[in-house]
């Protein structure tokens, strides 16, 4: 078991376009919404320079592991439906009550940045007062920085029933445009479908507050935080999230 995702939020919904350094908004601490800018918005001229993103980064070596989330049709039925619709399935699936849908994320990856040089860029910059609604947010310390994605491209879902040999399962013939790389359906009371997608899509954040303050001399000055309050991010669809934990890990040997 590892707790390397500890921390990591789980998006209301994936998302393309959540990556590392994008901006997020949150006015009562635990709740953030997603914007379409990112740090460079924000800051500029500082006098050092955005470290690159270190991408593709492995949970951790020689071991397969799967993020999963598992959700019940009765409570989280428009959930499931525009999940299923955002990663190309929702034909594949016939939704009933009295059931689950276990959604397994394998192989995921991890982009990051190094937090250290982020504060030091945000603390040497300029801020960006072209935007009036994010500056007075950016003083009000309601602006949070993404440091780290947690990504997929491959998914395994399970739809299951422990009362009926029932499942529900519609496993239908692949369409132009879906992310199926195959399609296996037992005859127990699971069943399961494996599909993987062209592009990673985002699943989960990591993210640092920024906080304003003033230096000796009373000049105001910027810094990130490490805020573990922050548990849920979303996007325009307004779903709820929840924050990964490490028991939210499946590990199993290679």
């Amino acid at each position: 078991m590892t707790n390397n995702i500890s921390g990591f939020c789980l998006l209301s919904m994936p998302s393309e376009q959540i990556q590392p350094y994008s901006i997020l908004t949150s006015q009562n601490g635990s709740i953030a919404d997603s914007t379409s800018i990112n740090i460079k918005d924000i800051f500029k001229k500082s006098t050092q320079a955005l470290r690159k993103v270190e991408k593709d980064k492995e949970l951790s070596s020689q071991i397969n592991k799967s993020v999963t989330v598992e959700l019940s049709v009765d409570g989280n039925l428009s959930l499931l439906e525009h999940l299923l619709k955002f990663l190309k399935l929702s034909a594949s699936f016939k939704l009933q009550k009295n059931k689950a849908l276990k959604l397994h994320m394998i192989e995921p990856k991890i982009d990051t940045v190094n937090e250290f040089y982020l504060d030091a860029y945000i603390n040497n910059a300029q801020v960006n007062a072209i935007s009036q609604a994010f500056t007075a947010m950016l003083d009000n310390n309601q602006l949070y920085v993404v440091t780290g994605i947690l990504k997929c491209r491959k998914y395994a879902l399970e739809y299951e029933d422990s009362n009926t040999t029932d499942t529900g399962l519609k496993a239908n013939a692949a369409t132009a445009g879906d992310l199926s790389t195959g399609v296996h359906t037992s005859n127990t009371d699971n069943d399961n479908a494996t599909y993987e997608g062209d592009n990673f899509i985002t699943i989960g954040v990591k993210s640092y507050q920024i906080l304003s303050g003033e230096d000796d001399n009373g000049k105001v000055t910027y810094r990130i935080r490490k805020d573990e309050k922050l548990k849920t991010v979303k996007g325009d669809e307004g779903f709820k999230g929840e924050l990964l934990q490490a028991e939210k890990i499946i590990v199993s040997n290679p």
